[in-house]
């Protein structure tokens, strides 16, 4: 005779504290100089399974018209139609699909990225703790 074992997982829920979290970036002008900015608003849900990290679920907004790049043209330009169109996509989304555990306390975190409208499934790679 078997016995069947139910075991409760633990999931957590935590969301973003965007006073102490940011998204950067960083792209290559005209060949010459890099060109860093960021988003200033950013929503995030994390389902962590502490028994599976693995089985971890995390979904990121951020609002297209609060980029940011120290030149308030340039932001303009990236937030009109010629790039992130704001007015028409006012959210950029990530959605997990898949969470690895790549060494101690580093992840690759696969999932379906939303820009301008246009949806490609990308991997973010998490960068460990400075001590």
């Amino acid at each position: 005779m078997s016995t069947a074992v139910n075991s409760l997982t633990a999931i957590s829920t935590w969301s973003i504290d965007p006073a102490h979290s940011s998204v950067h970036f960083k792209v290559r002008h005209m060949m010459i100089s890099n060109v860093r900015g960021e988003f200033r608003t950013i929503r995030s849900d994390l389902k962590l399974n502490d028994a599976d990290i693995t089985q971890s679920k995390i979904d990121i907004e951020i609002d297209s018209s609060s980029i940011h790049t120290r030149d308030e043209q340039r932001g303009a330009h990236l937030r009109s139609p010629d790039f992130l169109d704001a007015e028409r996509h006012p959210l950029l989304t990530f959605r997990s699909t898949k969470v690895d555990k790549t060494g101690g306390d580093t992840f690759r975190v696969q999932g379906d990225l939303t820009l301008h409208g246009v949806t490609r499934n990308v991997a973010l790679v998490s960068c460990p703790r400075s001590k």
